[in-house]
């Protein structure tokens, strides 16, 4: 939060460069995001630390906030790219899914011990899903400048005698 205070201390964005891990992946025009999803994850720790003793209240508020993170990326759409916006979507519908799911383990419903292991081992799928998902944009973040490098043509302060040679024109040692 703190970081978030000197982010917002002037008008503009902090240009210190270390700040900007909070703002840098979102448009101009939408810089400010990362306070609603900070405000959204202390929500959810305070909720985790402070409503243990009730459950019911815990999970429902948990599917709220959840809930209003999907609403808010899809409406406000922050990411700088379309692939962003929809990958911060997916898992955050991924995220909602889940803990809709954690509702089967209320006590108050009353559901079965086999019903309860199935959906915990849904809910493990959907997450390694998610983590494979990630793993392999991870790798293709990483790999894309360097195979985007790698194919770029050549400009033409490159090869500046190359062509020429091709055509013939290069001085030969015979024409003396």
């Amino acid at each position: 939060m703190y970081s978030a205070f000197l982010a917002f201390r002037w008008s503009d964005f902090d240009p210190w460069p270390y700040h900007a891990p909070l703002w840098a992946q979102y448009r101009s025009e939408r810089r400010w995001y990362f306070i609603p999803l900070l405000v959204a994850l202390l929500a959810k720790s305070a909720t985790i630390a402070f409503g243990q003793a009730h459950g019911e209240a815990q999970a429902i508020f948990l599917v709220i906030l959840e809930g209003l993170v999907f609403i808010s990326i899809v409406v406000l759409k922050p990411y700088d790219t379309r692939k962003a916006d929809i990958l911060a979507g997916w898992l955050a519908v991924v995220r909602l899914v889940c803990t809709g799911l954690m509702i089967a383990f209320l006590p108050s419903l009353g559901v079965k011990a086999i019903p309860r292991v199935v959906i915990g081992i849904v809910t493990a799928v959907i997450f390694s899903v998610a983590v494979v998902v990630m793993f392999f944009n991870t790798v293709w973040n990483i790999l894309q400048p360097l195979l985007s490098r790698k194919n770029r043509a050549p400009s033409p302060s490159d090869s500046s005698d190359s062509s020429a040679l091709e055509k013939g024109d290069a001085p030969s040692s015979h024409s003396k």
